[in-house]
């Protein structure tokens, strides 16, 4: 029996079983989609649950059970929001329940975060329980983060069953398609392939590994009208523009998705989109570390809590000023220029821990038992008090609380062509603290290899950013403090 003559068999029988029928009526899609419907309802019976739970139960107090309901439909809405625009509600995301599960924590903040100041901004959140909020945002986070677990252990289980997948055909037996065709057998995927199609069979000896083809362009019109076929894939090169369009044209009678794969370049990007400038169609090649609206929440954190933290530990920066005065002559601060976002110099603030004060043409980085380092600027460095001053850069808007470390300008200039990648930790704003301190970078980076560690940390810090991250951080550098990690 042929490879095409099996699909087909294959095809036959699940039709048999009901279960293809099932897969058109309910694809992947239209499951994520009911899902956040169900996530709706299920904030919202949240939200009377704790209404009963807290306000009637606990409080004995008799509030309209409309009141709390509409709030609670109000939150629901703006939880869906906050899910959806983090892309919550992709297939990717609900079946792998380990990457989302901390996105879900944070956009349910977001989303509860709004609801309390509308509630505020309209003078009504005095008529609603602090407790009742509380309650009715742990009940959610438990409820959603148990929902998604089981959805996403069903869902995977039904993918391997064969009940999610998704029959798909590649058209091109080129080196591109062979290519789409090992990567879509390597990766769980979830798509069934029902094969390779090309009419140039005989033009293609010797190219590639000669993958063996069902048949040309008829051959996949016959059998999508005949069986269930959900995407094409055309894998042609760029240049053959004419042979693509013409494809196209045919494969437009088919109620079939087509995709184009037009070269390997496509293959080696990760989860690229299109998008449009006016009606000029652009395949994106790398997207901003963060959004508008995560650029703004990381904003607000820096400036509450920076100008919080510079208002409680302002007493404690006079005593500190007063003993590097008493202790040797000098300015209290050290400055120096470093870069930071965008490579875009800017001049860092330190409290003074050397009997001299060097500036960027004169740099030598301190080392342990440095001769340099006074007796109080020793404590101050173990315990990175000398960092304090840069909460004023960071009310400046020239850092924030947790990024990447600046380094001085021959730091940068020393390493930047001996350490791969390491200019890309210039794309977010440098940080008080980062990824990399919590791990043990602190203190000397003298050799390619402690900066290596450090820039691998900076990365991953950026590639994987989100407002939890941050705020672990900010927690664990506590502990990493105390402990005096590396400092000196």
């Amino acid at each position: 029996m042929s490879q095409i003559e099996t699909t087909i068999f294959r095809a036959e029988s699940s039709k048999r079983t009901g279960r293809d029928n099932r897969a058109e009526i309910i694809s992947r899609k239209l499951f994520c989609d009911l899902v956040g419907l169900f996530e709706v309802l299920l904030i919202t019976a949240c939200g009377w649950i704790a209404k009963i739970a807290y306000v009637d139960m606990v409080l004995h107090a008799s509030q309209p059970v409309w009141q709390y309901l509409s709030a609670a439909v109000l939150g629901a809405i703006l939880s869906f929001g906050a899910l959806h625009a983090r892309g919550l509600y992709s297939e990717d995301k609900i079946r792998d329940f380990r990457s989302s599960v901390a996105g879900v924590a944070a956009a349910l903040l977001v989303a509860f975060a709004i609801l309390i100041a509308l509630g505020f901004l309209f003078k009504i959140a005095h008529t609603y329980s602090r407790g009742w909020v509380l309650l009715w945002f742990v009940l959610v986070l438990v409820a959603l983060t148990s929902e998604r677990w089981l959805v996403a252990a069903w869902m995977s289980r039904q993918i391997e069953s064969g009940f999610f997948r998704q029959p798909v055909a590649i058209y091109g037996a080129g080196v591109v398609g062979q290519q789409v065709r090992d990567h879509l057998l390597q990766e769980d995927a979830g798509v069934e392939l029902i094969g390779v199609f090309d009419d140039r069979a005989s033009s293609l000896r010797g190219e590639g590994d000669n993958v063996p083809t069902e048949g040309g362009l008829e051959s996949i019109l016959e059998y999508a009208r005949e069986h269930r076929l959900d995407r094409i894939i055309i894998a042609l090169p760029a240049s053959a523009t004419d042979r693509i369009l013409e494809v196209m044209d045919r494969l437009d009678e088919l109620p079939c998705e087509i995709y184009l794969c037009p070269d390997q370049i496509a293959l080696k990007l990760k989860r690229p989109r299109v998008c449009y400038m006016g009606t000029l169609a652009l395949l994106e090649m790398q997207r901003k570390p963060m959004s508008e609206w995560d650029r703004i929440a990381k904003m607000s954190l820096d400036y509450v809590i920076g100008v919080i933290l510079l208002i409680l530990l302002s007493p404690l920066m006079l005593l500190t000023a007063l003993a590097i005065m008493l202790e040797s002559p000098g300015p209290v601060l050290f400055r120096q220029l470093r870069h930071g976002y965008n490579q875009r110099v800017f001049s860092v603030l330190k409290f003074r821990t050397m009997t001299v004060s060097e500036d960027a043409s004169s740099f030598h980085q301190a080392r342990k038992n440095d001769s340099r380092v006074t007796r109080f600027g020793r404590f101050l460095r173990r315990s990175s008090l000398d960092e304090l001053p840069q909460l004023i850069n960071v009310i400046r808007g020239e850092m924030s609380l947790v990024g990447p470390r600046p380094h001085p300008l021959m730091l940068n200039s020393k390493f930047e062509k001996r350490v791969r990648k390491y200019i890309n930790r210039h794309k977010v704003m440098p940080g008080i603290t980062g990824l990399a301190q919590i791990n043990g970078c602190r203190g000397g980076t003298e050799t390619d290899a402690k900066m290596n560690k450090r820039i691998s940390h900076d990365l991953d810090y950026i590639k994987n950013w989100s407002i939890l991250l941050d705020i672990k951080i900010l927690f664990l550098t506590i502990f990493s403090v105390i402990r005096g990690d590396n400092a000196y």
